[in-house]
């Protein structure tokens, strides 16, 4: 069984979208100028920790999950120019 998880943020300028995932499927596509908007599948997508600091957006498994065996389909829409960053054990990251 999977589970679904919607974020949507604002930002202004070129947000920055900071990614640890210990295993998925990552996306990152064109969104709207303005917005970020993060869509997560995969069992305990509650679990997933999306916060926004200033103009950064960060997605991470908490340590508490035993992260080594989580695994998120994880889709960003993103303002075109965001930069990004991932730290992955084994995940696809299209972009």
């Amino acid at each position: 069984m999977s589970d679904s998880r919607h974020e949507t943020f604002e930002v202004g300028g070129r947000p920055r979208i900071e990614v640890s995932l210990p295993s998925g499927d990552m996306v990152l596509l064109p969104g709207e100028p303005g917005t970020v908007e993060v869509d997560v599948e995969g069992r305990n997508a509650e679990d997933l920790e999306i916060e926004q600091r200033g103009g950064r957006i960060f997605l991470r498994t908490p340590d508490r999950l035993g992260s080594r065996w989580a695994s998120f389909d994880v889709t960003v829409r993103t303002p075109v120019g965001a930069d990004l960053e991932v730290r992955a054990a084994s995940a696809d990251v299209d972009v």
